[in-house]
């Protein structure tokens, strides 16, 4: 049902910010975000980090969906692989937020958090910013905060992220993966963290 809902996201271009969904001028659908991400140590080939180690050094997944629930007690979230859409949720829901803009020519600039249902809070927390291209290989910013991390980002002297694999992208969708061979923070000259993972936003400006 996942790449249902993504057409149906894919379908809205076109529509005015006025438009809802189905283009009958109610108000605009809020937007949707599922997200998956590992932040690890950075990759190892990369010069700049060399000595430096990530929180997280071994990797911790955060995730972003609606739970998925047997008896009673959450066992995974339904969030976005390179083969699966998964099941996003909506700005507001679940306490995620989520503002975005996607154009046609796929610049896109994506604001969300939220937090992963499986583990503790607050430590489940994770807010980030992402802007580039929606091209394969085409670069991007991410910044990403996590009470694990602390805050790290793209920053100059070190490699952008890329956009490995656009799965769709449309006026105000996309579903992508993504790797950063290096975040950093300025501050924290000892810490460096690799990204990689795979988002999907719906229903954002176009």
């Amino acid at each position: 049902m996942g790449l249902v809902v993504a057409a149906s996201a894919l379908g809205c271009a076109g529509k005015s910010a006025g438009d809802d969904a189905t283009g009958n001028g109610g108000p605009r659908r809020p937007a949707k975000l599922g997200l998956h991400v590992t932040l690890r140590n950075p990759d190892a080939s990369v010069p700049e980090v060399a000595g430096r180690q990530c929180p997280t050094s071994t990797g911790v997944e955060w995730d972003i969906g609606m739970p998925v629930t047997m008896n009673g007690t959450i066992i995974d979230v339904d969030s976005p692989t390179p083969t699966d859409f998964g099941s996003t949720v909506e700005d507001g829901e679940l306490g995620t937020t989520i503002t975005c803009t996607v154009t046609s020519d796929g610049l896109f600039e994506i604001d969300g958090g939220g937090t992963d249902p499986q583990i503790a809070a607050p430590d489940g927390t994770i807010n980030f910013t992402f802007d580039g291209t929606a091209t394969v290989q085409g670069a991007a910013n991410f910044s990403v905060f996590t009470p694990r991390t602390r805050s790290v980002g793209t920053q100059p002297g070190f490699p952008a992220c890329t956009v490995t694999t656009v799965h769709e992208q449309g006026v105000g969708a996309l579903w992508a993966d993504f790797q950063c061979p290096a975040l950093t923070d300025p501050d924290e000259p000892n810490i460096a963290c690799g990204a990689n993972g795979t988002i999907v936003v719906e229903y954002c400006k176009g």
